[in-house]
């Protein structure tokens, strides 16, 4: 048993040098403010790889994206690792640092840009009648395919909104609850465009 639990923590920090690493790329690429009109470093991708700007431009979303769903994967074994371990939920994310799990603001800045990340939890005691590890509600805003619209993009763009749209039916298996009208603390609407896994 012991064994089998230092093999899932060695895979939880793995996945985050994994996380960290593509997040930390991505961020360099698209620079902390995706939502510029003119990127210089979207500029500079383009004319280094020969295509065109939109088109760079929808790449790096997809990118992002995928990394916002890794970390939200990742998160859910952390936390799970720390349940397991605590017998309790813990009050913030924070706490999740006691198992190796980093959750330092300036890290999260560099991964995941300026989009928070989403936390509820149930307002029950812990109790034997409780179940608490099915009382908790992890969430993060994806971005869609909406801010392209009306943009008069290059072909090749057009390709790459098609990848996106594939790729945010993610969005079809998430759980879209409501954990704010549950009751629960800090509760939020898993609504789409945010990508929310419960238990």
């Amino acid at each position: 048993m012991q064994l089998r639990r230092g093999f899932i923590y060695i895979y939880v920090l793995v996945g985050m040098i994994f996380i960290l690493g593509v997040g930390a790329f991505l961020y360099y690429q698209s620079g902390k403010n995706s939502n510029d009109a003119v990127d210089p470093r979207v500029q500079k991708i383009a004319k280094e790889q020969g295509v065109p700007e939109d088109s760079v431009e929808i790449a790096l979303v997809i990118g992002r994206n995928n990394v916002k769903v890794l970390f939200i994967t990742g998160l859910k074994t952390a936390f799970e690792l720390y349940v397991d371990k605590y017998k309790r939920l813990p009050e913030s994310l924070s706490e999740l640092s006691a198992i190796g799990f980093n959750m330092d603001p300036k890290m999260l800045k560099h991964d995941l840009g300026e989009t928070p990340i989403f936390y509820a939890r149930s307002s029950q005691k812990n109790s034997a009648r409780a179940a608490w590890p099915a009382s908790w509600h992890f969430g993060i805003e994806l971005e869609t395919a909406d801010r392209f619209r009306g943009r008069n993009l290059s072909r090749e763009a057009k390709k790459r909104l098609e990848e996106l749209k594939k790729e945010l039916e993610v969005l079809n298996r998430d759980r879209d609850f409501d954990s704010q009208n549950a009751g629960y603390i800090n509760g939020f609407n898993g609504r789409d465009p945010v990508y929310d896994i419960t238990p």
